[in-house]
């Protein structure tokens, strides 16, 4: 089954997404399995996890074809503090 994982940064004190970006498909959602604890919410057809810089950027260097790069994450890193945004990685099929 085909699937995409995406990489969203949410702004809670707008209550809007600030950035999203895919990361990949189904190899990368194996690596989300592995890197992550189970998903902090599940629905048919729809996985998350709250994670952090560094799991993103893990999951980055499995990256395939337009999926985010390392360097990418450390960019958003920079923009995007964990402090002050939430990062998580959805898995959609």
């Amino acid at each position: 089954m085909s699937s995409d994982v995406a990489l969203l940064i949410f702004d809670p004190m707008k209550g809007t997404m600030a950035r999203e970006r895919w990361l990949g498909g189904n190899g990368t959602r194996d690596w989300v399995r592995i890197l992550c604890e189970k998903p902090a919410h599940s629905v048919r057809g729809c996985e998350t996890w709250r994670t952090t810089i560094a799991v993103a950027r893990t999951v980055s260097e499995a990256s395939y074809a337009d999926g985010a790069t390392p360097e990418e994450i450390d960019r958003l890193a920079a923009k995007y503090p964990e402090q002050y945004y939430w990062w998580i990685i959805e898995h959609t099929y």
